[in-house]
Formats: structure tokens, C-alpha cells, sequence
């Protein structure tokens, strides 16, 4: 955890590749992540909460997500892109546009936007809320 992750990711590429699944574009997925152990369970817990909404959400009132682990993800890693990114998906999803758009803007500060151009990531989350209340 110590290297953002990058151990990690480096031998996880190379898995896909020995299985004849090579991941194109490791250079954006190689950014360091600063998230801690526990910030990385509450993040994939949220993640968990959120995909089983995607999938069982059906009816009114289903489509707001309990983003209390996202939350806590960030209290323990408050520098972890992914943690502000994912809980902005998930209060875009929940119809909480303004929060959602700190939250983007929040990630891009804190953690940058993972290698690629920050104006065309900031121009992205602008276009996502230009006709949304």
C-alpha cells in the first residue's frame, strides 16, 4: 500500500498479459493511489452497496445509495482519488448533482486526474451538470 497500489496494479497487467489479456492503456491506470488499508475495505464495500443498487434498483425511491462507506473511505484516505471520484458516481446516481460535482472537482484536486489532460477532466464534469438542477 505504501506505493499507491502500483505494485499491485504492475503485477496484476502482467497476469492478464501470461493469460493472453493484455490491459491496453497502463499509463492511465498507473497512477499512485493514497488509500489506506481500511479506506480500501470501506471502498469496496461501498462499491458493493452501489453495483447491487445498479442491479436491484426497480422501483421508487431505489435509486438513492447509502453513501455512508464512501464517506468513511475518505475519512480514513481523504487524499484517495478514487474513494471522491466513486462517491461522486454515486451521488450523480442518487440525484445529488451539486454534491456530486464538489465531489469530481474534489478528486481532480486532491489526486489529479491519473495521467491524462486536467482541463479536458475538468471540461468532462462541467459537461455532466450543465442541464441538471
Amino acid at each position: 500500500m505504501n506505493d499507491g497500489l502500483l505494485e499491485c496494479r504492475a503485477k496484476f497487467f502482467e497476469w492478464l498479459e501470461t493469460w493472453g489479456h493484455p490491459f491496453v492503456g497502463i499509463e492511465k491506470a498507473n497512477w499512485p493511489e493514497h488509500i489506506t488499508g481500511r479506506g480500501l475495505d470501506f471502498l469496496g464495500r461501498a462499491l458493493e452497496t452501489t453495483y447491487l443498487n445498479y442491479i436491484q434498483g426497480d422501483g421508487p425511491g431505489t435509486d438513492l445509495i447509502d453513501l455512508s462507506r464512501f464517506d468513511r473511505a475518505i475519512g480514513e484516505s481523504k487524499d484517495s482519488y478514487l474513494a471522491q471520484d466513486l462517491r461522486g458516481w454515486g451521488l450523480y446516481k442518487s440525484g445529488e448533482y451539486k454534491v456530486a460535482e464538489k465531489a469530481f472537482s474534489s478528486a481532480l484536486a486532491k489526486a489529479g486526474c491519473r495521467g491524462e489532460d486536467l482541463k479536458k477532466a475538468e471540461i468532462f464534469v462541467d459537461k455532466k451538470f450543465e442541464n441538471l438542477s
